[in-house]
């Protein structure tokens, strides 16, 4: 089995006994020619995997740039021409109460008119008659199922049994003597069945609801417990039915529109009928009780949207000017990744600072970054062809390239707000453009999409193959070095040994011819 040398363990050796000599020191003094190479070699590849860490942060944000705001999808993407054209309500009248208006983006401006809420949208449902309990005590929720004291004596478990089941669309809920009348209705209020289950104290009864309104949603209800708890005609194993769902009725406009939920859309907007009102038009003459829904343009949404969308983005850019543009001062030149041995008489913050000035420049004039900003700064510059302007005409420009912002978004907010309440579908097409003609996001997606995909992975290869030969490099050189040593420590060892025979010798001669004697 081979030995890797950079984690070798040197044996204890006893050295210098007969020369006198510091043999460790020596062959240590020897020996340091060969680490200073080694640790060159290591500051080396340090600088590599810095740069390469640099590089993967660079992808990391630009991959989170580009899935927030350049996808096709999400609430937070801009490439959706409703981003640009949002608009608020304003809505007033004597029903007012009895809508929620929530405006979407796509909202038109202009006026729209609510009349009379004729019904609201209701699940099918089945209900027990009231004082399903003996003498109409009522039952609290805390009431264990096993005890439960009905009308008739029914009981919900069978002589013998433990449990009780709840079909429901097919899903089957199974309930146990220990339920209480709460845990039964978490059971199936959790379950798949698409109901509500409830019980009203105060009217002594059960209740079973679809959670889905609207007509034509009626069920069925199966269940061993059903004719104990009140369900009338579930005796002999038959089924309960659940009917009366219907939909919301609203006058729109002067037309009479049905729903299937009670929020809904309707051109842009999101409408919630809370209530339904015994007055407003129902037909299409206008009604002095009508509510009135005023839609205006307002474009502080898409202004702060883009504004969001130019800080991440010149956030990207800071770095990259930051990262090629960096230098060492004078001063600063000597600061290089620091060896294990360094190290180890440094603190924690001595070593952040040593290595923060130490990882300065180190993609200093780097082409590929600079290729990538310079190409994402000329995309600000070009017009968009459906559109006829360039993101500078509705406000967006590029900061002097030698300057503190150079590269970056410089944003004026009011020619964009005047751009946006003027002709929001310009703006649009100059952000997004069209299948056929794409704007400015669909230039820095390619251009960024083309770093990320062909120009950074050669650069990331090359860097991942020159780790590699340096760590190749640092393990031959301390092969050599061990090698070197154990020599010396053998040519000492030797020596030591020729000493030891010597002295002996000479103590014999000694003794023969009485010296000292």
């Amino acid at each position: 089995m081979s030995i890797n040398p950079l984690y070798r363990t040197s044996p204890t050796r006893m050295m210098g006994l007969s020369s006198g000599l510091d043999t460790e020191s020596l062959i240590k003094q020897t020996m340091r020619i060969h680490q200073i190479r080694i640790d060159s070699q290591m500051r080396k590849k340090t600088v590599l995997q810095w740069r390469q860490e640099t590089y993967n942060g660079i992808k990391d944000q630009i991959s989170n740039f580009r899935n927030t705001f350049l996808s096709s999808l999400g609430s937070t993407t801009m490439m959706q021409r409703s981003v640009y054209n949002s608009t608020v309500a304003n809505v007033t009248g004597k029903n007012a109460d009895a809508v929620t208006i929530k405006t979407t983006m796509g909202a038109t401006t202009g006026t729209m008119r609510i009349g009379q809420v004729v019904s609201l949208a209701k699940g099918a449902s089945v209900s027990t008659a009231s004082g399903v309990s003996a003498n109409n005590a009522g039952f609290a929720m805390t009431d264990k199922l096993s005890s439960l004291n009905l009308t008739g004596g029914g009981q919900v478990f069978g002589v013998g049994e433990d449990t009780a089941t709840i079909e429901v669309r097919g899903t089957s809920i199974t309930l146990d003597k220990n339920d209480t009348i709460s845990s039964m209705i978490n059971k199936v209020n959790n379950s798949s069945a698409d109901v509500t289950m409830k019980y009203d104290r105060l009217a002594d009864q059960f209740t079973f609801e679809s959670k889905t309104t609207g007509a034509g949603d009626n069920f069925t209800i199966f269940g061993d417990a059903l004719e104990a708890l009140g369900f009338t005609g579930a005796s002999a194993g038959a089924g309960v039915n659940a009917t009366g769902g219907s939909k919301a009725q609203v006058y729109i406009n002067g037309t009479l529109e049905t729903f299937d939920s009670n929020t809904f859309s309707y051109r842009g907007l999101s409408i919630t009928l809370n209530r339904t009102t015994d007055t407003g038009a129902t037909g299409p003459v206008a009604h002095a009780d009508d509510t009135i829904i005023t839609l205006k343009r307002d474009a502080t949404e898409a202004v702060n949207r883009i504004k969001t969308f130019i800080e991440a983005y010149n956030s990207i850019i800071k770095k990259i000017e930051g990262l090629v543009r960096e230098r060492k001062t004078s001063t600063e030149a000597a600061y290089e990744p620091l060896t294990d041995e360094e190290k180890s008489v440094m603190s924690e913050k001595q070593i952040q600072e040593w290595e923060a000035i130490a990882k300065k420049g180190i993609l200093k004039n780097d082409n590929g970054l600079q290729n990538l900003a310079s190409s994402l700064r000329s995309a600000l510059y070009e017009s968009v062809k459906v559109a006829g302007l360039s993101p500078a005409e509705i406000g967006l420009t590029t900061g002097n390239f030698f300057g503190e912002t150079g590269g970056q978004i410089v944003l004026n907010e009011d020619k964009l707000r005047a751009a946006l309440e003027n002709d929001p579908d310009r703006v649009a097409e100059v952000f997004a453009g069209t299948d056929e003609n794409r704007g400015l996001l669909w230039r820095m997606n390619s251009i960024m999409n083309q770093y990320v995909s062909t120009s950074q992975p050669e650069t990331l290869k090359s860097l991942e193959s020159s780790i590699k030969r340096a760590n190749e490099q640092m393990t031959k050189m301390q092969v050599k070095m061990y090698a070197e040593e154990d020599k010396l420590y053998r040519q000492f060892a030797a020596m030591e040994t020729a000493l030891s025979k010597l002295q002996s010798q000479g103590d014999w001669l000694s003794a023969m011819l009485g010296v000292g004697k």
